[in-house]
């Protein structure tokens, strides 16, 4: 196996001064010519590795040891190193390198995208998305933002970090990160237009601009409901009922439930993202429990219908007819 080497290729330690490598020395001054007339890092590389002249022990050749000896002054003679290559050579080498960097030098834009990126990107993809900012700038109207509003941004981001600290302590609770991850998701909905929030490619791009890639990859599927209609509402509604009917049978009593009130039911109790468990625990909390009361107190006789209405403030009426 190689060793690291102590010093720069081209030389060696003889009687402990430090003296010239000729066979490597050779190679240096071909490497500064081969690079002056314009071969490429990798072109060198690829030569000096078909030459059999090792760079250190069994080590191959790369372009990172191109790269290293080409801005390596102790070649001119600095430092009490015998001098290989001469002035102007070398800083010929030095001014195509610089040349080299300018044109290399990352824009704002692409030191800005590189930022916000979580990991390196490949050339391929930076300069993919670039193009497509490029194309979004000469038509702006091709873009859509969703608005955000204010009293929502600073919540998002308090969820935000809360969910990224449970991630970063193990174990993970996740039952905790479930709930932190719902209540994000329902503040990220109430910003965004509904037609927007159903398609599948937008919330998969909302999910990777909010959250890390770590977090993402715990997810083994994400399952994507479209909100309910007004029409599934009122579906829900009246499967809710049609079952609290059923149970009042079992006590010979029947049930009417006017459209006033379904509405009613439907204004203050609905929720779109959540689904029937918010319309289910509202006829719950304010259907049965007044028609458990109405019975308690005037023990109506069996057959009985009891009637349900909403007043024009919304407010449940509960009666009776034969």
């Amino acid at each position: 196996m190689g060793t690291n080497r102590k010093l720069p290729f081209g030389y060696r330690m003889e009687f402990g001064r430090i003296a010239i490598h000729l066979e490597e020395a050779n190679w240096v001054q071909h490497i500064f010519t081969q690079y002056n007339q314009g071969v490429s890092f990798q072109g060198i590389t690829d030569k000096m590795r078909n030459s059999g002249m090792p760079y250190d022990g069994d080590k191959q050749w790369n372009k990172n040891m191109i790269a290293r000896i080409l801005p390596d002054y102790r070649y001119c003679g600095d430092r009490g190193y015998p001098e290989i290559i001469d002035e102007v050579t070398f800083q010929k080498a030095a001014e195509k390198r610089k040349k080299k960097s300018a044109s290399q030098r990352k824009t704002k834009a692409q030191a800005a995208l590189r930022k916000k990126c979580v990991g390196r990107m490949t050339p391929y993809i930076e300069s993919e998305v670039l193009h497509l900012l490029n194309c979004l700038a000469k038509n702006p109207e091709r873009i859509v933002t969703p608005q955000i509003h204010r009293a929502h941004s600073q919540r998002l981001d308090v969820l935000k970090s809360e969910l990224e600290g449970l991630i970063g302590q193990l174990p993970v609770d996740e039952n905790r990160a479930r709930e932190v991850l719902q209540e994000i998701a329902a503040e990220m909905y109430a910003d965004i237009d509904p037609r927007e929030y159903e398609t599948e490619e937008l919330l998969h791009k909302l999910l990777r601009t909010k959250f890390r890639p770590e977090f993402i990859n715990r997810l083994d599927e994400i399952v994507f409901f479209n909100a309910l209609s007004d029409a599934d509402m009122h579906g829900i509604v009246d499967l809710l009922i049609a079952d609290l009917a059923k149970r009042l049978q079992a006590n010979r009593l029947n049930l009417s439930v006017s459209e006033s009130a379904k509405a009613a039911i439907i204004k203050n109790g609905a929720d779109p993202l959540f689904g029937a468990r918010p319309l289910k625990r509202y006829i719950q909390g304010h259907i049965e429990s007044l028609l458990a009361r109405f019975i308690i107190e005037n023990s109506p006789e069996e057959g009985s219908t009891l009637t349900v209405d909403a007043d024009e403030k919304g407010s449940f009426i509960i009666g009776q007819k034969q």
